[in-house]
Parts: structure tokens; sequence; C-alpha cells
């Protein structure tokens, strides 16, 4: 995972962790508040379950001693116990406020009633075998009314604190519902400021990918409109940006020595057609010139031409006149030989006239 993706999701992860940590928060001031009120509920029920059991002690005691049930299984010292037990869950439920001091009087007047039942109660399995509930005398009888005034105590004793009790309810109602606004309002509190950090995060990543974008864009820029000239690109962060930058700044140095080649190339070139152009003119001029030799060539060829014409001419001429003279000497031959016969006639005929 490279190191921008690691900011996203540091970024993310931070932002979400935050608002878990809000989410968490109102759950647990929830759970809180609910459990103060169902403490509270919880202790008016137990109150009330004392007041029930203390109102039935009179009967309840008269039918285990009728029926002489056994003391285990009646329950009623066990009750007593749990009776106890309810007590301590109320004064651990009021604590140690300064506010809620009559509230914790008033339970250990109730324990002190608690405590006379019991021992009342453990007055009355003694007097049987301890096992099962004594037969019913007259001493057992002045016991069980005396119980008579101490339920009467004990109901009085859990009015007084299912009162106080519903009194604290109101008031933990009321410091429930501050605190609860408290905490709504630390939670927007925490909202805004995790909204504020996580924009803050959010642009330091932007800004970590945009700046790098921006840096490149304006190298491309710079070499689409032919400046090799810049110095290699430095990214102070190492990420794939940096990758990308050190891919650019080799593309860019490939580049300035493929350009740099190619102009020295073209260089080559443009002398080389300088020098093919200077031949050009030159072999241009020379056709030229023999374009124009060639045409006094065809001329005077043609003026020579007309004078072997009329050369030819000429000759025909003479060779007529040749074969005119050579007729003409056929002539004179046959002639010259006829004259010599005539000649030779002559002589002969004057040899023999002379002869």
């Amino acid at each position: 995972m490279g190191s921008v993706a690691k900011r996203i999701v540091a970024g993310f992860s931070v932002v979400v962790l935050t608002l878990s940590a809000i989410i968490v928060l109102l759950l647990v001031r929830t759970y809180q508040f609910n459990s103060r009120y169902e403490s509270i509920l919880q202790n008016v029920m137990n109150l009330n379950t004392i007041k029930s059991v203390s109102s039935k002690t009179t009967a309840n005691i008269n039918n285990a001693c009728i029926m002489q049930m056994n003391v285990e299984e009646s329950g009623m010292l066990a009750e007593i116990e749990e009776m106890f037990g309810y007590l301590d869950e109320l004064e651990a439920s009021i604590g140690e406020r300064e506010a809620y001091q009559g509230n914790r009087s008033m339970v250990n007047s109730l324990r002190q009633s608690l405590e006379k039942y019991r021992t009342g109660m453990e007055s009355i399995v003694a007097m049987g075998d301890g096992i099962s509930f004594p037969a019913v005398s007259g001493e057992l009888n002045k016991s069980i009314i005396s119980f008579q005034a101490i339920g009467l105590e004990m109901s009085s004793y859990c009015n007084n604190n299912m009162t106080m009790e519903l009194e604290r309810s109101a008031a933990i109602q009321e410091e429930i519902e501050r605190n609860f606004r408290q905490t709504i309002y630390f939670a927007l509190t925490a909202f805004v400021a995790v909204l504020l950090i996580g924009a803050g995060i959010c642009a330091w990543i932007v800004r970590g990918i945009t700046h790098p974008i921006r840096v490149l864009k304006k190298e491309l820029t710079l070499i689409a409109d032919g400046d090799l000239t810049k110095e290699e690109i430095r990214l102070p962060a190492r990420n794939e940006f940096s990758g990308l930058a050190a891919a650019f700044n080799a593309m860019s140095g490939n580049l300035r020595e493929i350009i740099g080649t190619m102009a020295g190339v073209t260089a080559d070139i443009a002398d080389t057609a300088a020098v093919a152009d200077s031949t050009s003119y030159h072999n241009i001029k020379n056709s030229l010139e023999i374009t124009q030799s060639t045409g006094d060539i065809s001329r005077r060829m043609h003026e020579q031409s007309e004078e072997i014409g009329k050369i030819m001419g000429q000759m025909q001429e003479m060779k007529e006149i040749s074969m005119q003279i050579s007729e003409n000497m056929e002539e004179i031959d046959f002639r010259t030989k006829g004259a010599k016969e005539n000649a030779e006639k002559g002589n002969g005929s004057i040899e023999a006239f002379i002869g």
C-alpha cells in the first residue's frame, strides 16, 4: 500500500474511531442513566415486597404454627435475609451524598425494624424443636401479637422509603437530564471537532495529492511548449508521486537526449541540404550551359547539315560533270582511236607510196 493510500486510510480511521468513541460514550451514558432509573424502580419494588411480607407476617406465622410447618421449607427466615439484601442494595444505590442523608436514615430505621422482625422470628422458632414451628399456645399468641406492631412499623418505614425514593428519582431524573444534555453538547462539540479535524485531514491529504499533480502539470506544460531546460522535479514526500516525478525526470532527460540528437542530425541534414542545394544549383547551371551548348551544337550541326547538303549538291554536280567528262573522254578516246587508225592507215599509205 502506497503512502497516499496510507494517509487516506489513517485519516478515515481517525474520523471513524472518533465517531465510534462518541457513539460508545453516548451508549455508556445512556446505559448508566437507565441503570440508575432501573435501580430506583427495583428499590421501590423491593420496598413494596418488604411491606407486603410485613403486612402478612401475623397470618403467615399463625398458619405455620397451626400446620407446624418445617422452618426451612416455609422460607420465612430466608425471606428475612433476602429483605436485608434489599436494604443493602438500597443503601448502595443512595450512596454517600449529603443530600440523601435523610434517605439513609430512613433505611437504617427500616433495618432496625427488620432486625426486630428477625429477632422475633428466631424467638418463635426457638419455642419449637428448631426444625418445625411450635404448636399454638398462649405464649406464642403474645409473640405473634408483638409481630403486628413490628409489621405496622415496617410498613410505615417502607412507605416513607418509597416516598423518598420517588423524590430521589425526580432529583435523579433532573440530574440525568442535565447530564444527558451535557453529554449531547459534548457529543455535538466532539462531532464538530471531528468534522473540523476530518476536514483538516482531508485538506492535508488532498494537498498532498494535488500539489505534486500541479507541479507535474506545470512541468508537462513547459515540455509541451518545448522548454526542456527546467531542472529535475524534487518532491519532499516519498510516495507514489515521487516515483512518478522520478519517471518524469527520466522521461525529460531522455527527451533532451533525443531532441539533442535530433538537433545534431537536423544540423547535419541542413548542412547536407545546403551542399545539395549548392550542388543542385551548379548542376542546374551546368545543365543550362549544357543545354545551351547542345543548342549551339544543334544549330551548328544544322548549319553543317545545310553545308553538307550544299556540298552534296556540289558533289552531285561534280559527279554529273565527271560523268560528262567521262563520256567525253570515252568519245575522245573513240575518236582518238579512229584518228589513230586513220593515221596508221595514212602512214601505211605514205609508206606504200614511198616504198
